[in-house]
């Protein structure tokens, strides 16, 4: 007696419409978490730059809507402009050394903070939340090494 094979034809159909969704789903997720991830990363390295730049000696407010805009052109999706807060305060008491020489200035650590926001928006139907990035940056900058006398 032969066997005849069923035609499985409509089961892989039925497979192919139940897996293709979740395989959508799967890579619409992945791809919002990455973009996530590399906005957080940007606003990262500019909350260091920016830092950098502080800490060099105080950058003007021509150069200070560049950077903001230079951030806020580099993030994908649809962001609030970046709010860039600076704070240089001094490092009081500086350690006094032993040696040729004296260290007399004051050396200074520069704080920068950048907020910003991921503002919803909807997309097949869900509602894609508001978030909320906030990155810090510190750059410390010595005194001057005095001329040996």
């Amino acid at each position: 007696m032969i066997r005849t094979a069923k035609n499985s034809g409509g089961q892989a159909l039925v497979e192919v419409a139940l897996v293709l969704p979740v395989l959508f789903f799967a890579g619409v997720v992945f791809f919002q978490v990455l973009t996530l991830c590399r906005n957080l990363i940007i606003l990262q390295k500019s909350a260091a730059d920016v830092a950098y730049s502080y800490a060099l000696g105080t950058p003007g407010r021509l150069h200070r809507l560049a950077q903001q805009a230079a951030i806020y052109r580099s993030l994908r999706g649809r962001v609030t402009i970046p709010l860039v807060q600076h704070n240089t305060e001094l490092m009081n008491p500086w350690p006094k050394s032993q040696g040729f020489a004296t260290v007399t200035d004051h050396g200074s650590i520069t704080s920068v903070d950048i907020k910003t926001a991921l503002l919803p928006h909807a997309f097949m139907n869900w509602r894609l939340p508001f978030l909320r990035f906030d990155c810090a940056a510190d750059m410390l900058k010595d005194p001057p090494i005095p001329e040996q006398e």
